[in-house]
């Protein structure tokens, strides 16, 4: 398997020829759905996973490693390569349950840790899926991606001087990466750090210059360093990206995380279709992982920004999911469920003006829109409630 291609770690050549020779192997199918990311130590049975309107070479990639997994020789590559097959179909929390297994009877096998930190965070577990990268850092500290999809993980926890660090140390291996340059850049901004954000940003627009989240980045370093003229052409730029007299080349945000979309139709409609099924499982960061690829299609479809903003919200990522919810009523002011949502999100981070106002414009479109209304219910009671709470004690 080519590293440059996909980020992967290295493993014996063995392996690559065991998941070649799998699609020879079985016809079988089942039915059902998938395991407990936290029930490592029972048995997995593929006959809950796959069911049959699974594709054929599906079935026969996951029962082939399967039938190595129990066999003598390669036991522990068998289970690897099922692992590695599992998570390459979306079965995350099955893979997750293979490589802790793996990891449990043989913690000398140092790849299952990367592996475990990619289906952990495509299951949305930020968190076990930072402890799983750390610790093949630990074992295999040369491995850029590995410093990649930590800065990554670390910008999600808000921890964005630490982001940073692992980011710079992925740059200093692979200095050519735009998206590396960007997230840095972005990080300075966010720590208030605009002067400093200007050169990685800037390093990002000369191979991507039409890229809306760069140019939308690097017009605010601009102007909070004091370069007013520079922000300015900047935000013409954007203005002919928004108004279609310009098409955006967005920078490719594919990494070792995506790397399964390699060997799939990457259409939007695909990435929409794929992104409706996890989250119907629930995963919600993996759902968001399709979208963002479907929005670099579709840059104009206010309902994949309102899709992404609520599935932020289910992850708790408060500040994500309102740059979302912003980004859709940009595209469709009137979008219906985008204001209800953002003023849902607004009252809960206690901004209840603002809420009161995308409530309003819901119900001026439709009077009889049940959670509106419910919500609006709920605002006033709790402005009620303020009111006397302030009045307690006044003569």
């Amino acid at each position: 398997m080519n590293q440059k291609i996909v980020g992967l770690p290295p493993r014996h050549f063995r392996i690559t020829l065991i998941l070649l020779a799998l699609l020879l192997l079985v016809q079988v199918g089942g039915s059902g759905f998938q395991s407990d990311v936290n029930a490592p130590d029972s048995p997995l049975n593929l006959n809950d996973l796959i069911n049959s309107e699974t594709v054929l070479p599906v079935r026969r990639a996951i029962r082939g490693c399967e039938l190595l997994s129990r066999s003598g020789s390669n036991q522990r590559e068998g289970q690897l390569a099922l692992a590695i097959q599992l998570a390459a179909y979306d079965f995350h929390e099955s893979a997750v349950k293979v490589l802790r297994n793996i990891l449990k009877e043989d913690p000398t096998q140092h790849d299952c840790h990367y592996y475990l930190g990619y289906s952990l965070e495509l299951a949305g577990l930020v968190d076990e899926a930072l402890e799983s990268f750390r610790r093949y850092l630990e074992l295999e500290p040369n491995h850029s991606v590995t410093l990649y999809r930590i800065g990554e993980l670390l910008n999600r926890k808000g921890e964005i001087a630490e982001s940073n660090q692992f980011l710079n140390r992925y740059l200093e291996k692979v200095p050519n990466c735009p998206a590396a340059h960007r997230r840095v850049g972005q990080n300075f901004l966010a720590l208030n750090k605009p002067e400093e954000a200007l050169s990685p940003l800037s390093v990002a627009k000369e191979q991507y210059p039409l890229d809306r989240g760069t140019l939308t980045a690097l017009s605010q370093a601009q102007l909070r360093s004091g370069n007013r003229e520079e922000a300015q052409k900047l935000q013409k730029t954007l203005a002919l990206l928004r108004s279609g007299e310009l098409t955006e080349t967005p920078i490719n945000i594919r990494d070792s995380l995506i790397q399964i979309q390699n060997k799939l139709n990457k259409s939007p409609s695909h990435c929409l279709e794929k992104a409706v099924d996890l989250q119907a499982k629930g995963f919600f960061a993996s759902a968001n992982v399709y979208l963002e690829i479907a929005a670099e299609g579709l840059p104009e479809a206010a309902a994949v920004h309102d899709r992404i903003g609520r599935n932020c919200f289910r992850l708790g990522q408060y500040d994500q999911a309102l740059q979302a919810y912003d980004k859709s009523l940009k595209l469709e002011p009137g979008r219906i469920s985008a204001l209800f949502n953002r003023a849902s999100l607004l009252f809960g981070m206690g901004r209840v003006t603002e809420a009161e106002k995308d409530l309003q414009s819901v119900i001026s479109v439709n009077p009889d829109h049940t959670e509106s209304l419910n919500l609006k219910a709920k605002i006033e009671s709790f402005k009620n409630s303020q009111a006397k709470k302030e009045s307690v004690g006044k003569p």
